[in-house]
């Protein structure tokens, strides 16, 4: 299914610098804005396409805890929109 797909491939963390880094098939079905919209109240952060074409985002960040708080919010979001795409394209059928 396509929520199984929002999978984070890699997450790395750097001082007050957090990584996070979605598949190409997760991204292709969730706009970098949606992401953008998310992440609102994390002031410093920065969406790049890698060459495979995932979708890496890296965001400052205060502290472990609270990039663990984003974690699980960006992660249960990206299933949350995926699931929807999802029923409205079986809706179609």
């Amino acid at each position: 299914s396509l929520a199984d797909q929002a999978q984070l491939v890699y997450i790395r963390r750097q001082k007050n610098q957090l990584t996070l880094q979605f598949n190409h098939d997760a991204t292709e079905k969730l706009a970098g804005e949606a992401i953008f919209e998310t992440l609102a109240d994390v002031a410093l952060k920065v969406a790049v396409r890698t060459e495979a074409g995932d979708l890496q985002v890296i965001m400052t960040v205060d502290d472990v805890a609270e990039s663990s708080i984003w974690l699980i919010i960006l992660r249960q979001y990206l299933l949350t929109v995926l699931e929807k795409e999802q029923n409205m394209t079986s809706n179609q059928i």
